[in-house]
């Protein structure tokens, strides 16, 4: 039986975030340490999510985390970043074409959407990580 989260907390096994122990935890910055103790925290899911998982898996993984296949990782993020771009240029064209406001367009049309979704890990990981 397969399990997604079956080595939670536990180092080198945990693909997301693995507790420091306390001299790692004494070797970060202050606002390293700030942001630790946000992520280790029900509230903290969402930016556990976006730093951890988006920023350090997603976009930039580190090379102890790069996927096997360097080159279907780099079609990856091009297809990525094209999609991005043409869903903020179809924005910007359409808000244009009617007259709108493009930064109301683009917090409505892309940023809100993002956040909800963002919120919507936040509080299903807020919501199980401390269930019996």
């Amino acid at each position: 039986m397969y399990l997604h989260h079956s080595f939670t907390n536990i180092k080198e096994k945990d693909a997301s975030f693995a507790p420091l122990s306390p001299t790692e935890y004494n070797i970060l910055s202050p606002i390293g340490k700030f942001s630790y103790r946000i992520c280790r925290s029900w509230y903290g899911c969402g930016w556990l999510y976006l730093k951890e998982m988006w920023f350090k898996w997603e976009f930039f993984p580190s090379p102890q985390r790069t996927p096997k296949d360097s080159k279907a990782f780099l079609k990856d993020r091009i297809q990525l970043a094209l999609f991005v771009s043409f869903w903020f240029s179809l924005l910007v064209w359409f808000s244009v074409a009617r007259g709108e406001n493009i930064l109301i367009m683009l917090i409505t049309g892309f940023f809100l959407p993002q956040l909800i979704s963002i919120l919507f890990n936040w509080f299903y990981h807020a919501s199980t990580a401390y269930s019996p």
